[in-house]
């Protein structure tokens, strides 16, 4: 009983949204590929949960339920791993877990917050996100809201809105995570890809809010 990877996850040619990984023989994961070069992938949160791990530097190796290595009975299940975002010294937002602080949590950032329940929700903190009554596991903020209420930010044109980046490119490496009306967690991302055209294929996966 273990996670299965089906054909379409390790193919590489464009495609809408099929199969990628199953549990028990349901649909876990499902994976998608633009012509221009952008991978999405659709998780069932009905089978599958976010879990936040620090890393060796951010936020350290020591004290965190989740650390930076994944190993034992959670290696095992193990379906994807994806960046959180910034190095928290760049201020671009808080880190939190099991109630010990990385970095404080700030008002109106776009933030993953992962309850005690095991779901996760993305929105803005305290506008959003959290849901009143709801135990909080984990938040990890970073920036504003690429996506809300189903439409991209007024700034999504704007290049330093979005954070420095290597060389001062407009179009490096970016990736994204969406939730869809619906409660399926979105991933998008791949290289030379400006923040409109990371925000473009998440509306087409219809992510209602998302945070890069």
């Amino acid at each position: 009983a273990y996670p299965r990877l089906l054909g379409a996850a390790t193919s590489s040619l464009p495609t809408g949204f099929v199969p990628a990984v199953s549990w028990d023989g349901q649909v876990a994961a499902w994976v998608a590929r633009s012509q221009s070069g952008i991978a999405l992938l659709s998780f069932n949160q009905r089978l599958l949960e976010l879990r936040l791990h620090s890393g060796t530097v951010d936020a350290g190796t020591a004290g965190w339920r989740w650390g930076p290595s994944v190993a034992g009975a959670e290696r095992r299940y193990l379906v994807a791993a994806f960046n959180g975002g910034f190095q928290l010294d760049v201020d671009a937002g808080g880190f939190v877990s099991w109630g010990r602080v990385a970095v404080p949590l700030r008002d109106g950032l776009g933030s993953i917050v992962t309850y005690t329940s095991g779901q996760t929700d993305i929105g803005a903190w305290h506008q959003e996100v959290p849901a009143p009554g709801r135990p909080v596991a984990s938040v990890r903020q970073n920036l504003s809201l690429l996506i809300d209420n189903g439409r991209p930010a007024a700034s999504v044109d704007c290049v330093s809105c979005w954070g420095a980046t290597l060389g001062g490119v407009s179009d490096p490496a970016r990736s994204a995570l969406g939730i869809t009306a619906d409660g399926h967690l979105i991933w998008a991302g791949g290289e030379h890809l400006t923040t409109a055209a990371l925000a473009t294929a998440l509306l087409g996966a219809r992510v209602v809010r998302g945070r890069a």
